[in-house]
């Protein structure tokens, strides 16, 4: 699974959290869990995953803080990773967003 490049699971009704192990994938470029039910927070080893351009997580239950981390993503150009209304903004490093190739980030609220 070294080679993988994408990796989509969206629209799937997956539950539990994202595992940590995910940083093992360090060549995917694109990694979309988006619209399932996805909870916990967002693991901060997603920040390691270097090649990622395209991030979506947008459409699940996770609560927390934005880690740090993904500030590191600077390859980042999509970016539609929260549900707002379940994270903890006020707590996440915007200062530490550096996204310098980010295009689209989608922070929509949805509503409980």
């Amino acid at each position: 699974m070294m080679k993988l490049n994408v990796l989509s699971f969206s629209n799937n009704l997956l539950l539990g959290s994202i595992p940590a192990t995910v940083e093992n994938l360090s060549n995917l470029s694109v990694l979309n869990l988006a619209n399932n039910r996805l909870s916990g927070s967002i693991p901060p080893e997603l920040g390691r995953l270097k090649s990622l351009s395209e991030l979506r997580l947008n459409l699940n239950d996770l609560t927390g803080a934005i880690p740090a981390s993904i500030g590191d993503l600077i390859g980042l150009k999509v970016s539609q990773e929260l549900s707002i209304s379940r994270l903890d903004i006020s707590s996440s490093p915007w200062h530490a967003l550096t996204l310098g190739e980010l295009v689209n980030l989608d922070l929509q609220v949805e509503e409980p």
